[in-house]
């Protein structure tokens, strides 16, 4: 083969050449290019830059650069071994060839795997030929964990912090001057401000700080911040939450954000059971509301205390171990309600001392001779009024007499509605009515007759006939009564 030196020097006319004219050697100033076919295609510039597929030189800074460039394709740099397929072929930072202190990547061969390396070649990084990103000490299996992307199912991101199966291999997140921020343990526990993440069962997120906090920001009113509990199989059983519309923070039953069930707790601290709009400090909405309050602690009471504004001592309300309702006032008796039925006050628990009825209406009566003929009352004013409390009844109202014929003997007013005791001395009420006697002359009309309750009957004795003056017993005749008995 000859060379030919051609004068020309230039791309189309090499300075340089073999056979071929246009394919050889350009000597420029301080450059020297290699051209096939009349085109550049290396060129060694005048700071030493070996540029190949292009002329236009990339600078950073003083160093030594290798620029592969084609305008269409891209530009590739190829090493392989081809005599050794075992052997890796790399890219050394090294400049006397030896791999001690070698710092620099290369292809391992065998495995498909593109490997960064530091002193001693002591692997670093590697992405295998899945797509796999390895990191962490290589010397040690449990050290070397991994980022991986996958193509199939939900192709989620997996950050894996070891390839080994041993436990606490944790994903530690750290912020400025190395300080730990957050880490995610073997078990799946978040844990922010703390080392440690630890619950009572299961798995979840720890916060730890001198002021740990949990925060939801609903950003459209109208819409809920909301946390979601649900069961084994994943349907919602409960919701908790704040919205922002109605301004409530609630707890509701099932999956439903727009329900009113459940507890509500608005601004002004009500507290709203079945209803969203608490009007007082505990408002509770049911078809049958009912408040349960139960002593676990054997006979122990259960009950209330009322503290009213401006005081300290409380006014309790409780059901005791022999189940009697008590009202005290601080520490003192005022009043209970016996489990077998009845008031007492002050402290006195006897149940004979019990209040134990209170009853108002009316009754109808009749009113005869004790020793023979009759009296009709007028139908208009035959009824009397009655109020019983505990065993103490007591009557009240006005009769007027209709007709009479040939009446002898007391008057008896019966159908009192209840019989007298049966004790004697008990049984028996003495007093007096008013009766009006509208046949005896001017200044004469009222009288005060005697009167009593007969023991163990439900009626009441007048005495009409032996009163001072004496008593006509006549059409539109009035008694007029107030009487008190013991039942």
């Amino acid at each position: 083969m000859s060379i030919r030196i051609d004068g020309t020097n230039t791309t189309a006319n090499p300075g340089t050449t073999g056979a071929d004219a246009d394919t050889g050697l350009v000597y420029g100033s301080n450059e020297v290019k290699i051209v096939t076919g009349g085109t550049d295609r290396v060129k060694v510039d005048s700071s030493g830059r070996l540029l190949v597929g292009t002329t236009n030189a990339v600078a950073f800074g003083s160093r030594q650069v290798l620029v592969v460039a084609n305008g269409t394709t891209g530009g590739v740099i190829s090493l392989y071994n081809s005599t050794t397929a075992t052997a890796n072929t790399r890219i050394s930072s090294n400049p006397t060839g030896s791999e001690i202190n070698d710092i620099g990547i290369h292809a391992a061969s065998t495995n498909g795997s593109i490997i960064a390396y530091t002193n001693n070649d002591t692997e670093r990084l590697r992405i295998d030929s899945s797509g796999k990103v390895y990191f962490g000490n290589f010397g040690d299996v449990a050290n070397a964990g991994y980022i991986d992307k996958a193509t199939t199912g939900d192709k989620e991101l997996n950050i894996v912090a070891s390839r080994s199966t041993a436990q606490n291999r944790n994903i530690v997140f750290k912020g400025r001057s190395n300080t730990e921020a957050m880490r995610i343990d073997s078990a799946g526990r978040v844990g922010i401000g703390t080392t440690t993440p630890t619950f009572t069962a299961g798995s979840g997120l720890h916060i730890a700080g001198s002021s740990g906090a949990l925060k939801l920001q609903n950003t459209n009113n109208g819409d809920w911040a909301y946390v979601e509990y649900a069961d084994e199989s994943n349907t919602t059983k409960f919701i908790q939450g704040y919205r922002d519309q109605s301004g409530v923070y609630g707890i509701r039953p099932g999956a439903s954000l727009s329900s009113t069930s459940g507890i509500s707790l608005d601004s002004s601290g009500n507290v709203g059971i079945g209803t969203a709009s608490p009007t007082t400090s505990v408002d509770v909405n049911d078809s049958q509301a009912f408040l349960q309050l139960k002593s676990t602690g054997g006979t122990n009471a259960a009950g209330i205390q009322l503290v009213p504004g401006g005081q300290s001592q409380a006014f309790y309300i409780y059901n005791n171990g022999s189940r009697n309702l008590i009202f005290e006032d601080h520490a003192t008796e005022r009043m209970r309600i016996l489990s077998s039925g009845g008031l007492t006050f002050n402290g006195d628990t006897a149940q004979a001392n019990a209040l134990d009825d209170y009853e108002e209406g009316t009754f109808d009566v009749t009113l005869a001779p004790g020793t023979s003929g009759s009296i009709t009352l007028n139908s208009s004013f035959n009824t009397l009024s009655y109020t019983k409390v505990g065993r103490l009844v007591t009557i009240s109202g006005q009769i007027r007499i209709s007709s009479v014929s040939s009446p002898v003997g007391t008057l008896l007013l019966t159908t009192l509605p209840f019989a007298a005791r049966s004790t004697t001395e008990l049984g028996r009420a003495g007093g007096s009515v008013l009766y009006y006697d509208a046949s005896a002359g001017n200044g004469n009309y009222y009288k005060s007759p005697a009167c009593d309750v007969l023991e163990n009957a439900n009626t009441l004795r007048i005495y009409a006939h032996q009163t001072a003056g004496g008593i006509t017993i006549a059409g539109n005749d009035e008694i007029g009564i107030s009487f008190t008995y013991v039942a």
